[in-house]
């Protein structure tokens, strides 16, 4: 659909070309203007991470900068001479491709350091078979998942705060104790350090995804999970 023309870029090459693609088509702004736009998404699928990783070390480049305010929900501007874009609201998602290799040599640096790593959750995926002939999901089951889908976004577009019951809440605190006092230092206690708000993102998307009142135990224990298994992928990609 027209989201999946307009709202998903590739070839991420600098803080102002993200800004850029929030910012409304064909508007010129004035330096006070704050823009606004219907639709404030933004999907950027990057095949080639270790290249952005590469920008990101570059003098002046905002890259690292723009994704990291992203994520932490802050306003993104960009102020030229020519235009000032400033984009209060946004949300921005990342998917990112890299090896365990390129990423033990290209992500030691900078992007440890300011926190751009910890900003992202690590996947490590690998093939389980060949498929000669492809593995696509047949119309019937695709459909399945997309009316599935439908449903849960719809509902969570009608939902306000969302709470934890009573046994999430001392689940989630044990959980948040443990979090604490675990840190396993150097590179992997780098990108693993936002473990907290990751856990508790993790557990709202299960619970709205389930259609549920609130967040509840198997909410957490899902995101918990997931959780653990992004410092084993960040483990084997940076450990010893």
């Amino acid at each position: 659909g027209s989201w999946c023309t307009s709202r998903v870029m590739t070839g991420l090459g600098s803080g102002e070309a993200l800004i850029a693609q929030l910012a409304p088509i064909g508007e010129k702004t004035e330096s006070d203007r704050r823009p606004t736009r219907e639709d404030v998404r933004v999907l950027v699928v990057e095949e080639e991470w270790s290249r952005v990783l590469t920008i990101c070390r570059r003098d002046g480049s905002i890259l690292s900068e723009v994704i990291r305010c992203a994520w932490d929900g802050r306003t993104l501007a960009n102020r030229t001479k020519r235009a000032t874009f400033v984009i209060p609201e946004h949300h921005v998602s990342v998917l990112a491709h890299i090896t365990a290799e390129e990423f033990a040599a290209r992500g030691r640096d900078l992007e440890l350091a300011n926190g751009l790593m910890n900003r992202f959750m690590f996947v490590h995926a690998t093939r389980s078979k060949l498929l000669p002939s492809g593995g696509n999901l047949s119309e019937e089951d695709l459909g399945g998942l997309v009316a599935r889908a439908t449903s849960a976004i719809e509902a969570a577009r009608l939902r306000g705060s969302v709470r934890r019951t009573g046994e999430a809440e001392r689940r989630w605190a044990e959980l948040y104790s443990h979090m604490n006092e675990d840190d396993p230092g150097g590179l992997v206690g780098a990108v693993t350090a936002r473990d907290a708000p990751m856990v508790l993102r993790l557990s709202l998307l299960f619970s709205l995804l389930d259609q549920a009142d609130d967040i509840d135990v198997p909410h957490l224990e899902a995101a918990w999970s997931l959780w653990q298994y992004n410092r084993a992928s960040a483990e084997y990609a940076l450990g010893d």
